[in-house]
């Protein structure tokens, strides 16, 4: 098991390892609904259009976390991820018709041990 720094070369039993993509939105007060629809109908269809990318899991807001969206996706390797989210990869990515309801984001990655 190999894991490089900062340049996807990282390597699991001489393969390369897909990668896990967690997001999380929390949205403005008031527009629940309205992202609620962007995110089933435009953002999550986007990303499953992308080649590489081989699952994706959504999380809508439950009692306690009334504002609070998450989004799962398993990427083939660094190579399709940066296809989806370009150079700042490591950075969320944002379409332009949702920027106006999120209050804030983070992005995480993770190798997927199979």
């Amino acid at each position: 098991m190999r894991f490089g720094r900062g340049q996807g070369d990282q390597q699991i039993g001489g393969e390369m390892p897909k990668l896990l993509r967690v997001f999380r939105a929390t949205v403005r007060r008031g527009k629940v609904e309205e992202f609620t629809s962007f995110f089933v109908e435009v953002a999550v269809p986007l990303v499953k259009s992308f080649e590489g990318m081989e699952s994706v899991v959504i999380g809508l807001p439950e009692e306690g976390t009334e504002r609070e969206f998450m989004m799962t996706t398993t990427w083939k390797d660094v190579a399709a991820l940066k296809k989806f989210a370009g150079k700042n990869w490591r950075n969320p990515m944002i379409h332009p018709k949702e920027k106006s309801l999120l209050k804030e984001l983070a992005v995480h990655h993770y190798w997927l041990a199979e």
